[in-house]
């Protein structure tokens, strides 16, 4: 039997919400902010840490500089796991089936608190966004932090969506704290969840400073994006 996003989608139980975004708009990391409140349920598991004592979703691994990456095997590939915060749970039925696993071990296991499940809507239709009764799509209304995002190639624009909860990621992840103040404060109120702000602000301005970091890495090495 052939499986499909859409059909995967279909069966999620209402307390499991779809993060619908383009590549370099940081799903992963909006997914790990929202699991970070009480009204949500996070699986050690799917934290993708090499620290046991480090797994919770806005925990950053304290023996290595990086979550686990199957692929780091040269300095690029390194370089670029450096800011990524994957989780064990995606949506991708064409390349990884142990997540499809995972989300339908989670459905199985998990009956009330919120589950968020970052997807990629690639060239979907439109309807997609539509399947589950809660869907989040993430858009910036200022790409050029999103642009500037380093050793990636051009991101593709993703557009607010009628009737699906969109979020700002050039708000929420601003160096600006009035800024981010008042896209985050939306979310919770959307969801109805116990505000986390210092936790959260401080995990989105390490995130961010682990980018720049990046950028000055690799150009103190003479590497150019390009070729990685």
């Amino acid at each position: 039997m052939k499986i499909s996003k859409e059909s995967a989608l279909r069966k999620f139980p209402t307390n499991f919400i779809p993060i619908f975004y383009n590549p370099l708009y940081r799903g992963n990391a909006v997914a790990r902010i929202l699991f970070s409140h009480k009204e949500c349920v996070w699986l050690e598991k799917w934290s993708l840490s090499y620290d046991e004592d480090y797994n919770q979703p806005l925990d950053w691994p304290e023996s290595v500089d990086f979550f686990i990456n199957e692929h780091s095997n040269s300095i690029n590939t390194l370089i670029m796991a450096y800011d990524k915060v994957d989780t064990a749970l995606h949506l991708n039925v064409k390349d990884n089936l142990q997540m499809l696993k995972n989300i339908a071990q989670a459905i199985n296991k998990i009956k009330s608190g919120f589950v968020f499940i970052p997807v990629h809507p690639s060239n979907e239709p439109s309807s997609i966004f539509h399947i589950c009764p809660r869907s989040i799509v993430l858009w910036a209304s200022d790409m050029t932090s999103i642009n500037q995002r380093p050793y990636h190639s051009k991101p593709r624009k993703m557009k607010p969506i009628e009737g699906c909860f969109n979020i700002d990621v050039s708000l929420l992840f601003s160096q600006d704290y009035e800024t981010f103040l008042e896209e985050y404060i939306r979310i919770v109120r959307w969801l109805d969840l116990t505000p986390r702000i210092n936790a959260v602000r401080a995990f989105i301005l390490r995130y961010l400073e682990r980018e720049q970091y990046i950028v000055k890495y690799l150009l103190r090495s003479g590497k150019s994006f390009n070729k990685i």
